[in-house]
């Protein structure tokens, strides 16, 4: 009995003892480029923690889970190396970390925004961007080009930052496509730029997908061309919250969306002050732009303030493309072309395409693509509410006195309240009364 008990007692100490040899292999911090790489490689590392600001020099590929923590440091491209940083997948988690392109392009705003004042709504290059000199950019052609490609397994972002990057000739961020799947939630995203379509995330294949939700923030963006929030060439984005705002899109159709034949699926988040600035290939600017076999469907969030040269708002242009709208609010965009200063919030090229069941616009939106048993309707403070029949507000109508409570003619109508007055009749009275008694005692 002694000896099983030694035994037992020996085994215990031995599993002690391995206890933190386990936890120290499940994490590791690094504090170069090399040892992230050789972390990547180690598959008992299920947590790699940075403990410095690392410099990227190589392409890294990542093919099993695991969390990158970037403990409030930053990784950050040497200005030598133009290619791919991070090839995904497999489910990987980025959290508290920063991605620093280190290039503070300019924007052109005062020639930019003469394109918009000059009648003909075109710039002779589309191009206002200026990027630092000798800063680190991204160049690479090609399809799914980006700095971090994800072809597989879900890659979430809460806590992440990128900021600061400049690519030449390819989507700048992300790439999406095979089965891979981006959450953006949680990410915060500024001043990026491309000189191409999607700046920020390209989708590209049927079976990816990209999420924005409540905490993402998407902001101060440059790109050419079509989609430069994303390009969605198949696939499909979710938009559920978070906030976009200061898009510039150049030559563009779509500064913030282009569905070409994938879907975008909006229930929340607004998107915000974005400027579609027309060029010599592209005069249909717009926020969101559907295409081709695109699809859109907005059961919420907000599009508001936002300039194209067609339309500020949405634009359904594809001849299999379909637009549903049944929530959610358009208002306050507006075209510059002076032909479509009625298209602000929305341009459906054909309305057979088209199925507005609710959503609130500050442009009457038309009943063409209003279906039987729906109405657009004016709130009466310039907007419009598409909305089913049965539910229009019924106005009360003024309520008729009533005869028998109808004041008779010639006789003053009773206005606020008598009580004081007839109080003040009854105390004159009374004391009237007083003082004829004691009159008549004083002369008895």
């Amino acid at each position: 009995m002694k000896a099983r008990t030694k035994l037992l007692l020996a085994l215990l100490v031995m599993m002690i003892a391995m206890l933190p040899m386990a936890a120290s292999a499940a994490s590791q911090t690094v504090t170069t480029w090399a040892e992230l790489k050789a972390a990547l490689a180690d598959s008992s590392v299920d947590t790699i923690v940075l403990g410095a600001d690392l410099e990227a020099t190589e392409k890294l590929t990542v093919s099993r889970a695991v969390t990158i923590d970037g403990n409030g440091y930053s990784i950050k491209r040497v200005s030598s190396y133009k290619g791919i940083m991070l090839t995904i997948s497999a489910d990987v988690e980025m959290t508290d970390l920063t991605i620093d392109g280190q290039n503070n392009w300019t924007f052109d705003k005062a020639a930019a925004d003469a394109t918009l004042a000059d009648p003909s709504h075109r710039s002779p290059d589309g191009s206002y961007l200026t990027p630092e000199a000798g800063a680190p950019s991204t160049a690479m052609n090609g399809s799914n080009k980006a700095l971090i490609q994800i072809s597989a397994g879900t890659t979430t972002t809460d806590g992440l930052t990128v900021k600061n990057t400049y690519s030449s000739d390819s989507s700048s961020l992300f790439a999406v496509y095979g089965t891979g799947s981006l959450d953006l939630t949680g990410a915060t995203i500024q001043h990026v730029a491309s000189k191409h379509e999607a700046t920020v995330v390209l989708i590209n294949s049927a079976d990816a997908t990209v999420t924005i939700d409540d905490g993402t923030t998407i902001t101060d963006v440059y790109g050419l061309r079509n989609g430069v929030v994303s390009r969605i060439n198949n696939g499909t984005l979710y938009m559920k919250g978070g906030t976009i705002s200061d898009v510039k899109g150049v030559n563009s159709n779509g500064s913030v969306f282009m569905v070409y034949k994938g879907t975008l699926e909006m229930s929340g988040g607004t998107i915000s002050d974005t400027t579609a600035y027309p060029g010599p290939n592209n005069s249909n600017g717009s926020t969101i732009y559907i295409h081709s076999s695109g699809n859109m469907i907005m059961t919420g969030g907000t599009i508001t303030d936002n300039v194209g040269n067609a339309s500020g708002g949405i634009i359904m242009l594809g001849s299999a493309s379909n637009l549903e709208i049944s929530g959610g609010e358009v208002i306050g965009n507006s075209a510059i072309s002076p032909s479509r200063q009625n298209n602000g919030d929305l341009l459906i090229v054909d309305s057979r395409l088209a199925t507005l069941t609710g959503g609130t616009f500050s442009h009457n939106p038309g009943e063409d693509s209003v279906p039987e048993g729906y109405v657009v309707y004016d709130n009466g403070d310039g907007t419009w509410t598409v909305m089913p029949e049965d539910q229009v507000p019924v106005e009360e109508p003024e309520e008729e006195p009533d005869e028998d409570t109808a004041p008779e003619e010639n006789e003053a109508p009773v206005t606020g309240d008598s009580t004081p007055i007839a109080m003040l009749v009854c105390l004159m009275v009374i004391c009237g009364a007083v003082m004829f008694v004691l009159s008549r005692k004083v002369r008895a």
